[in-house]
């Protein structure tokens, strides 16, 4: 390998991005010439002074500097290169400029510590609060596994999270939950049927039990995003910091469309909430809620994993009564 063709190489080398035959190339010739090891250097620097700064950025002006830098040197090389000859291969003659492969570096850099890129904006599917909506009606049964604070189902319930999964199932026309089952740190805390509600506390070993359902409007996804739109659309409520933003799961590689914003004023306020949707199938696979608008402290709801369903099994909503049991009907 010489000199050129590993300086066309570096930015892959330093975010490793190189298959493990040129990794190891770029590598050899690095421990024989000290010229590329200084280039090498220098945009690890520049790397080195993003990262350390990336916070202070505005995100938008750091895309475009970086972007508008890139085409401004394509053009001069470009047009330095017609001069010459009539072919030529482009992208060489453009990362031969230690401005061009600088700003690449940083393009790419940016991706890594901003973890949203305008690359995303291009390429990613389009998100729209309808779309997820109208994906997630194609369902009428959702599990949700997570964590809840007690204050979720008890008013005088501590904020610490705890372990917590739900399984829901939507009546016919999808306006409310029918049934539900709710366990937390693995035991059954509520379960109703669409007719009989039971409630069980494991530190008394107490079962309550209600000849009606339990409105369950907290575990209806699509209702819950139903009522958002409602709230925003109907102008009547305040919305703060309403921000859509893409990123990248790290573990599928799958792009992400990342809701955030607080309601100010209105029912349920004040809230602030943070949802993450899948850009391809539009789903929502997980959010986080908390009763103030800057999404600080403890969260009351954090769900980290969403399953969707056609139907349940009626099984999974029936209680057996723990052996022993204290039973008080209502």
């Amino acid at each position: 390998m010489n000199c050129v063709e590993c300086r066309e190489l570096l930015v892959g080398y330093i975010e490793g991005l190189l298959d493990a035959g040129s990794n190891e190339a770029v590598k050899s010739h690095l421990d024989t010439c000290a010229e590329c090891r200084r280039e090498l250097e220098e945009i690890t620097s520049l790397q080195e002074r993003l990262v350390s700064n990336g916070d202070s950025h505005n995100q938008k002006d750091l895309e475009n500097t970086v972007m508008d830098r890139i085409v401004r040197e394509q053009a001069f090389q470009l047009r330095k290169a017609n001069e010459k000859k009539p072919h030529f291969n482009f992208w060489r003659p453009v990362m031969r400029s230690s401005i061009t492969k600088f700003a690449a570096a940083a393009a790419v850099i940016v991706v890594g510590v901003l973890g949203i890129s305008v690359f995303f904006r291009t390429q990613s599917p389009a998100w729209a609060l309808e779309q997820s909506i109208e994906a997630i009606s194609m369902y009428k049964a959702v599990i949700t596994e997570g964590f809840q604070s007690p204050r979720v189902w008890k008013k005088d319930g501590s904020l610490g999270l705890l372990p917590a999964k739900t399984w829901a199932v939507e009546n016919q026309d999808q306006t409310a939950v029918e049934k539900c089952r709710m366990e937390i740190e693995g035991f059954l805390i509520l379960t109703t049927n669409g007719q009989k509600t039971w409630r069980y506390d494991p530190n008394t070993n107490t079962v309550s039990v209600e000849n009606r359902p339990y409105k369950a409007t907290e575990l209806g996804i699509s209702r819950m995003l139903e009522q958002l739109k409602e709230l925003r659309d109907s102008g009547k409520y305040s919305f703060a910091d309403w921000k859509e933003t893409y990123g990248k799961d790290p573990a599928s590689g799958r792009v992400r469309v990342y809701l955030t914003f607080a309601l100010t004023q209105g029912p349920f306020s004040p809230r602030s909430m943070w949802f993450e949707f899948d850009a391809e199938s539009k789903l929502l696979i997980g959010y986080k809620q908390w009763d103030n608008t800057s999404r600080e402290g403890t969260p009351l709801i954090d769900v980290e994993k969403i399953t969707y369903y056609e139907i349940l099994p009626d099984e999974l909503f029936e209680f057996v009564t723990p052996e022993g049991a204290k039973v008080i009907e209502s």
